[in-house]
């Protein structure tokens, strides 16, 4: 099997987590007008390669003020199966729990040559630790998007920067990580009739400094060998599923070299700024069945980590759907 891994310690940023409980009665509220009001949405991300299967199912309760501006608050929830490969190094079994909790401040700048849309995410450090579906640490991510909508499609050049390598809906890592990175996407959509479309982008994650790699795939208490960069194996010091240094290492079998991540073998791995280093592609077929219900499904290729990914998705704007239940 073959992967690599990233991991960053940043400075610590951290962002106010808009906290309430106010939404699901607002909801019921929600006005005619799709230019402000309520919103709710409910999706289902999930990513399967090598290393396992990641599926993360989001809730998302938020408000759009104006046509420019727009509050999210949401809290995934991961389920997580590893390979059986993986399984059988590591004896870990499926896990599933709660992820980090996010709020969001969207801005929308729309004129007739460009789109731009900002948003600022910030997240806080809701999940457990031990099953590693949280780093620990308050995160912060601040991408800006700029688009222009043509008759065959939609081009688009997105570039962010983070203290975290963050999940995209084109891939819900096998892991999670603390350290700064930049980011950069780009690519389009192509529209095939009303309801079809499909898409193509390359991606590149630019990590500076340490890094710190946090496994979904292995929990904390798992005791491993630790595969290193001189073709031994480690065990962890501490016996807790941790490693130093480790970076992408280099296992030797049956006379077949197969390079291993970390994130394959051990919990938490800190390292330099390659760790982090990732670079790829990813194609997408998506259908639009309704206004409020989307799905896609497609490939994605990271080259640093060896990894190929399918990936699928669905998302549901239930505020559309209450809100047209409560005109009819």
């Amino acid at each position: 099997m073959t992967r690599r891994t990233d991991r960053r310690s940043w400075s610590r940023l951290s962002l106010p987590l808009l906290l309430g409980s106010v939404f699901t009665a607002n909801i019921l509220h929600a006005q005619v007008d799709e230019s402000r009001g309520f919103v709710f949405y409910e999706s289902l991300y999930g990513s399967v390669n090598a290393v396992g299967m990641v599926n993360r199912l989001d809730t998302t309760v938020g408000y759009k003020f104006n046509r420019t501006v727009e509050v999210n608050v949401g809290l995934p929830v991961y389920f997580v199966k590893p390979s059986d490969s993986t399984a059988e190094y590591t004896g870990t079994n499926s896990l599933s729990g709660l992820g980090n909790a996010y709020t969001s401040l969207r801005l929308n700048f729309a004129n007739p040559t460009l789109q731009l849309t900002s948003v600022l995410t910030g997240t806080a450090p809701t999940g457990d630790e031990v099953k590693g579906l949280s780093t620990g640490r308050a995160s912060v991510d601040w991408t800006n998007t700029v688009s222009h909508d043509f008759t065959w499609g939609t081009p688009y050049l997105s570039a962010g920067i983070a203290n975290t390598v963050s999940d995209t809906s084109f891939f819900v890592r096998p892991f999670s990580s603390i350290g700064f990175v930049g980011h950069v996407e780009a690519g389009s959509t192509f529209r095939v009739n009303n309801m079809h479309s499909v898409g193509f982008s390359g991606y590149k994650v630019m990590p500076s400094g340490e890094q710190t790699i946090i496994s979904r795939v292995i929990p904390r208490e798992t005791v491993v060998p630790v595969v290193s960069s001189g073709g031994s194996a480690d065990v962890p010091a501490s016996g807790n599923g941790r490693g130093r240094g480790i970076g992408r290492g280099r296992n030797t079998s049956s006379g077949a070299t197969t390079v291993v991540q970390t994130f394959e073998v051990v919990n938490e791995t800190v390292g330099e700024a390659d760790l982090a280093k990732d670079h790829g592609f990813s194609a997408w077929w998506n259908i639009r069945p309704s206004p409020a219900v989307s799905f896609y499904a497609g490939y994605s290729r990271s080259f640093p980590f060896d990894l190929n990914t399918f990936f699928f998705g669905t998302s549901v704007d239930m505020g559309y759907l209450i809100r047209g239940a409560r005109r009819d």
